[in-house]
């Protein structure tokens, strides 16, 4: 059975994607744990994006096709793992980095992904670490990574992070 008849879809090439960030591929396992992986063409890493509002497409789910399960943001830290099935902190804001200070957008080729939970902005991002862990929810906020940059007074902080957050998606054909 194709993954269309099994997620009732009409899921199109263009949304089956490869998510790098810091040299890193999103991999969702069958364990449920979800961490980067350095090998691109691992099959965990292969990801579908699939519409979770009809009118906002910026609202997705993202699918994980080997494991069969859904990226989601759980507990009061926003703990990142795999889901079997789709609730609300399954949905994610796909938007283009955009500058922290006035919301400008920084970069075309860069997607952020913010969890949304009851279509309301969390302020969580989904962000792998450059040794390729993920991190929680709670510790990928604007203000996490501000007051942390004020603690050590180091702006490198806040450089490190957001990029940490950015994804150059690597479409994929099958």
């Amino acid at each position: 059975m194709t993954l269309e008849k099994d997620l009732n879809l009409d899921v199109e090439k263009e949304r089956k994607v490869r998510l790098c960030v810091e040299n890193y591929y999103l991999a969702i396992f069958s364990s449920e744990n979800v961490r980067g992986c350095p090998n691109k063409f691992d099959e965990h890493t292969l990801l579908v994006k699939i519409r979770a509002d009809k009118d906002d497409l910026s609202l997705v789910y993202i699918y994980g096709i080997k494991s069969g399960l859904y990226l989601t943001m759980v507990g009061e830290k926003g703990h990142v793992k795999g889901v079997k099935n789709k609730s609300k902190a399954s949905i994610f804001k796909e938007q283009y980095a955009q500058s922290w200070i006035d919301n400008t957008v920084q970069s075309v080729n860069y997607l952020t992904y913010e969890c949304m939970r009851e279509k309301i902005k969390t302020g969580w991002f989904i962000s792998v670490t450059i040794e390729g862990s993920i991190r929680n929810g709670s510790h990928s906020t604007k203000e996490f990574i501000c007051d942390l940059a004020k603690k050590t007074n180091d702006n490198k902080i806040i450089e490190r992070r957001q990029a940490e957050m950015k994804f150059l998606q690597d479409c994929v054909t099958l």
